[in-house]
């Protein structure tokens, strides 16, 4: 696996350094955030409709990793605000929107996760 592939909505380097450019860690890992980012941001919606932002903000807190290993930075951007948010109690009335546009955010980049 090559991450010199130019991607439009993904920056694998971070993930490269973490697992020293070890393929098979790097797929393990790919497999895991496959996984892990539509579910957490399914979690994050739910609780933000549910106006439990202390969850929003758990989900949000756990997401900051993942993101980071995927390089989007308008996600790690919005994620980080959305953090901040929740964190402090501040613009709460802004987060379910913040929520479904890091949804938004997301489907490209699943969609070349899945290409990989």
């Amino acid at each position: 696996m090559s991450t010199a592939t130019p991607f439009q909505y993904i920056n694998l380097d971070y993930l490269d350094t973490m697992t020293a450019g070890d393929v098979e860690t790097m797929q393990q890992m790919l497999e895991m955030l496959i996984e892990e980012i539509p579910t957490e941001i399914e979690k994050m919606i739910n609780s933000a409709a549910s106006v439990d932002w202390e969850e929003v903000f758990q989900i949000s807190h756990k997401l900051k990793t993942t993101l980071a290993f995927i390089g989007n930075e308008s996600m790690i951007s919005l994620n980080k605000t959305i953090e901040h948010c929740t964190r402090h109690n501040v613009d709460l009335n802004e987060v379910p929107a913040m929520v479904a546009q890091l949804f938004e955010l997301s489907q490209p980049v699943m969609g070349e996760l899945n290409s990989i």
